[in-house]
């Protein structure tokens, strides 16, 4: 899949689902769709990535349901 397109898909979930996704990509590729990402929630999914997957930072959701 292209990496616009791909931004395109993930660019519309929130950004608890983006960093779940982006996770399980190497860094180079999760780099390059969030660059073409347009969304706000970039910065916090960012935000998000930073945290190791097995922690409360990984697992946690930023939203209010």
């Amino acid at each position: 899949m292209a990496v616009s397109d791909a931004a395109t898909i993930i660019d519309q979930m929130r950004s608890d689902r983006q960093a779940d996704i982006l996770s399980g990509m190497d860094r180079e590729a999760s780099e390059a769709i969030l660059n073409r990402m347009m969304s706000r929630e970039v910065k916090m999914t960012r935000f998000l990535l930073s945290y190791p997957e097995d922690t409360a930072g990984g697992l946690m959701g930023v939203g209010l349901w």
